[in-house]
């Protein structure tokens, strides 16, 4: 599938949640860095695939090339992880598009949280004309215990692997998703994915429903939405994921 169709829906989804390939697009050699943070996650989780590194630094980093651009990467990449400032989604967007990545995650504030809504459309049209699945900007990031990928901006951690009957959370905010995270880690609650939406300039709460209605590591959904901007569509999700036996907490 390409254009516009392969912006959305689960399959959108499973390449951001199970890449097999991630290029961290505004890579720095700085300690604590972001982008470091992501590369660290990777390494710490064991991460399989390719990993490509976009950035400013004239030398290696980690012993991988960096390369200028996100138009110097091979075409297909399946996640490129943005850990740039706001003033350079767009153009880096735009980079990826042309080289067919599959799906972006934008942890960058300064959109429409802030009425910059006429920027964020951008981003949102050029990715989706493109096929290119976003989540985000504004967001800080995703695990995935079922195959072991753990993408956040503020600090590395080993996710855990093939969990079963798991608790699903998807929330657009990133502070009631850490606290409901480190509440279910003490409660010993198994959780499946936590997927942190943020603005929701691309894949939306009703893209990750549909993907887990059919996913079988997920026993229950957990959404926190503060917008819902396809309702007939989320409806017909929620059905689907009712006939799978699937419980839906929903907080607004």
């Amino acid at each position: 599938m390409t254009g516009p169709e392969a912006a959305r829906g689960p399959q959108a989804v499973a390449r951001f949640l199970r890449p097999r390939s991630v290029a961290i697009v505004g890579m720095s050699a700085r300690a604590g860095s972001a982008g470091q943070v992501i590369l660290q996650s990777l390494k710490l989780n064991n991460f399989k695939g390719d990993i490509h590194l976009v950035g400013r630094s004239t030398e290696p980093i980690d012993g991988r090339p960096v390369l200028k651009s996100p138009d110097e990467l091979p075409e297909g990449v399946d996640l490129a992880v943005f850990t740039l400032p706001a003033a350079g989604v767009h153009e880096a967007i735009e980079a990826c598009a042309r080289r067919k990545v599959g799906s972006a995650m934008i942890f960058a504030a300064g959109f429409a949280e802030v009425g910059d809504q006429t920027t964020q459309d951008a981003v949102t049209a050029t990715a989706r004309t493109a096929g290119l699945a976003v989540v985000g900007p504004n967001c800080l990031g995703m695990t995935n215990n079922v195959d072991g990928m753990w993408l956040h901006m503020l600090f590395a951690r080993e996710a855990r692997r093939n969990v079963e009957g798991g608790v699903a959370f998807v929330g657009q905010s990133g502070g009631l998703l850490g606290h409901f995270q480190r509440a279910a880690d003490g409660l010993g609650l198994p959780l499946s994915y936590v997927i942190s939406t943020g603005n929701e300039a691309g894949l939306e709460g009703t893209d990750f429903v549909e993907f887990l209605a059919e996913d079988r590591s997920t026993r229950v959904i957990a959404l926190y939405c503060e917008q819902i901007r396809r309702p007939a569509e989320f409806l017909a999700a929620c059905r689907r994921a009712r006939a799978a036996g699937k419980p839906i907490v929903l907080m607004q």
